[in-house]
């Protein structure tokens, strides 16, 4: 899977999407295809790292403030809230319809959607830990200001 801004630039010309090569790697695979056969890739937009950390940051928090002794291990901790804000996907095995927590692996989900899911954690870990969102929000970013 080529990431969009690493091999290759996304760009209009003369109002047509185009994507152009970025680098010799991708030069030389456009060089590489051949003429009149069409060719399938899967682009995706690169997500923030930073904002991958403030997310297993807050899970982090939840994990280190839970009380259920059901969910003392990290693992399932962080699959229980991950189905709590509906951070899932829906499998259905022999008839059974099962809900799953989402991986959170960078090729499984895009920025925006992990955005989507931040805030819904981030309205569970307030609700869960009595805290106002920002200050939890703070919390998290003062846990991870050295990765900035």
């Amino acid at each position: 899977m080529s990431k969009v801004n690493e091999y290759w630039k996304a760009t209009t010309i003369n109002g047509v999407k185009c994507i152009i090569p970025h680098n010799s790697e991708a030069f030389n695979t456009l060089r590489m295809m051949k003429q009149e056969v069409d060719y399938i890739g899967h682009f995706q937009e690169d997500r923030n790292p930073k904002f991958h950390r403030l997310f297993m940051g807050l899970l982090r928090i939840l994990y280190n403030n839970c009380q259920d002794p059901l969910l003392k291990n990290e693992k399932k901790h962080k699959s229980f809230v991950l189905l709590e804000i509906g951070c899932v996907d829906v499998v259905k095995r022999n008839g059974i319809t099962y809900a799953i927590a989402k991986s959170l692996a960078y090729d499984n989900m895009s920025q925006k959607e992990l955005a989507t899911h931040y805030e819904h954690l981030l309205d569970y870990a307030v609700a869960e830990l009595d805290l106002k969102k920002i200050d939890l929000h703070k919390k998290v970013l003062i846990g991870h200001e050295e990765s900035y």
